[in-house]
């Protein structure tokens, strides 16, 4: 049946893989765990990758470019420079089939953060609690190879770490450490998976 599982993968357009490996992840008629996670294992690795832009004003042809040369299917983006949500830099810096979620910095010089990725992956983001001493982006992200959350953190390097910042950055991980399930900032989707994600950490 793996077999099987495997030539009907292959006959499934790139943009609807991730429905497919949903619907594997599902099952629920067959026989053991076992043959379930052999089917998951088809599933292919999330490359993620991460970038300090500078400023993406002047870069956005080059970091789109980045990303489709190298095939990310995730790419953290720090120190933007964007004020703005609808910044024409940010979109652009976006290849055709990926989506962007950002947190702009709206005073003050430097700073922004970006999560691009593509966008048949489902995407959600994660609530964290305020913090002073860093910037972050906080998602959860649904890929053929399964759930992760993604938490993206840049602090400038121009300022020395004090305590608040580790304190801040722990509070930000109990969330996933504590907690059975990651609660959403949306109240329309207060879950995400029946079960934990993996967490993937990016401090910056």
């Amino acid at each position: 049946m793996v077999q099987q599982l495997e030539a009907l993968r292959k006959t499934v357009p790139d943009h609807q893989q991730y429905v497919f490996w949903d619907a594997v992840h599902r099952l629920e008629d067959v026989d053991s765990v076992l043959f379930r996670q052999r089917c998951l294992d088809l599933a292919p690795a999330v490359a993620v990758g991460w970038l300090n832009a500078q400023s993406i004003h002047k870069k956005a042809v080059a970091i789109s470019e980045l990303i489709s040369y190298r095939s990310f299917d995730v790419m953290a983006v720090t120190e933007t420079w964007h004020r703005i949500a609808e910044d024409v830099s940010l979109r652009s810096a976006a290849p055709p089939g990926y989506a962007v979620v950002d947190a702009p910095r709206a005073a003050g010089i430097g700073g922004g953060v970006a999560v691009f990725y593509r966008s048949h992956c489902k995407c959600v983001n994660v609530a964290t609690p305020p913090a002073n001493t860093f910037e972050s982006v906080c998602v959860q992200l649904t890929t053929p190879g399964g759930s992760f959350v993604l938490l993206t953190v840049y602090r400038p390097g121009s300022v020395k770490p004090i305590g608040a910042f580790f304190d801040e950055l722990a509070a930000a991980i109990e969330i996933f450490v504590l907690q059975p399930r990651v609660r959403s900032s949306s109240a329309a989707t207060s879950t995400c998976t029946s079960t934990t994600p993996q967490l993937l950490t990016l401090v910056v």
